[in-house]
């Protein structure tokens, strides 16, 4: 987890999304970009916006991920430890250790860095190593110590390298802010927490185009049936899916991330019907300057961006799941 991304992230959601997001000036050429160019002010608040003109649409920055992932973890069938499911987290060491969070078992699954088991910490229970509420997060701290927690409660745990919990503690609220529930959302590298007050609200003063969705909320609906062929079980999502409150705007963003080397990564949102193969993010350099769009795997969830790698989770056709690490080569334009 990275410092200076993660509390930009902090700034996206209150003040900066307007400007840090890319804007509607198309740049030339197919890098993105990295010349500087990009305009600073600060506003009364004292928090840096940067705006940025928006690079040329079907333009690539030079960094490149790897034609085929280098590393898989998973399989359909065999040992336990590689029978994934219900995974919503992972993070690799310094030695090339992949640990996996193993939601459903409350187990933290460590692989080597060709993807062989080597060792599983935690488990469901009161032991001194072991979780008593699940666990759905991951960050790695310095020395290759990492924190696990779940956003829905407040306790953090503190893993040492060879898997005993170190120490665990609960995340207290401010005086001022006593009986709010304060959730994690991210660790930072110093150990810092970042938190949210629940509800929390993110992108909401961000200015998008306001446009006609009743076609794409449609399409949304016709894709969340279509998992079913039982036609009362179709009425009922259906049912279900139409009585949520739309929005007279899309989302400016699907996701933000930090990469290790102080990136931040925001995903574009493609309505539905409208995507495009492959995911399409804007990456902006640690001082908050867009340097141009990079595409990544079509279905690869990401859970980790290294200096040299991206890490996330995929599914097959019969919904087995997949750890899986991909080469990314930052190219210089």
């Amino acid at each position: 987890m990275n410092v200076r991304p993660t509390i930009c992230l902090l700034a996206v959601a209150t003040l900066a999304v307007p400007a840090l997001a890319c804007g509607d000036v198309d740049s030339p050429g197919g890098a993105g970009i990295s010349d500087g160019s990009a305009a600073r002010m600060q506003d009364s608040a004292d928090v840096v916006i940067v705006e940025n003109p928006r690079p040329a649409d079907g333009s690539r920055l030079n960094w490149r991920v790897g034609p085929e992932a280098a590393v898989t973890i998973g399989r359909r069938e065999g040992e336990d430890p590689y029978l994934l499911h219900g995974v919503t987290d992972a993070t690799r060491l310094s030695d090339g250790r992949i640990v996996v969070v193993s939601y459903g078992t409350f187990e933290l699954r460590v692989f080597d860095e060709s993807g062989i088991h080597v060792d599983t910490w935690g488990g469901r229970g009161e032991g001194p190593n072991e979780f008593e509420a699940t666990i759905r997060n991951i960050a790695r701290l310095p020395g290759d110590t990492v924190m696990v927690w779940n956003s829905a409660h407040s306790i953090m745990s503190v893993v040492a390298p060879t898997g005993e919990v170190a120490r665990r503690f609960r995340v207290q609220e401010p005086a001022e802010r006593q009986g709010d529930h304060l959730r994690p959302v991210a660790v930072l590298r110093d150990g810092s927490i970042l938190t949210s007050p629940t509800p929390a609200f993110y992108g909401t003063d961000v200015q998008v185009e306001l446009r006609e969705n009743d076609a794409h909320f449609e399409r949304y609906i016709e894709d969340r049936v279509s998992g079913t062929t039982d036609p009362e079980a179709r009425a009922r999502v259906r049912e279900r899916v139409s009585a949520v409150p739309v929005s007279d705007r899309f989302p400016a963003f699907a996701s933000m991330m930090a990469d290790a080397l102080d990136h931040l990564w925001v995903e574009e949102y493609e309505p539905p019907g409208e995507e495009l193969p492959g995911v399409i993010w804007c990456v902006f350099d640690p001082e908050g300057r867009v340097l141009g769009f990079v595409e990544t795997p079509e279905g690869l969830e990401i859970y980790d961006i290294g200096e040299d790698y991206i890490l996330g989770r995929v599914t097959d056709e019969m919904d087995v799941e997949f750890i899986q690490l991909w080469p990314l080569e930052r190219v210089e334009a």
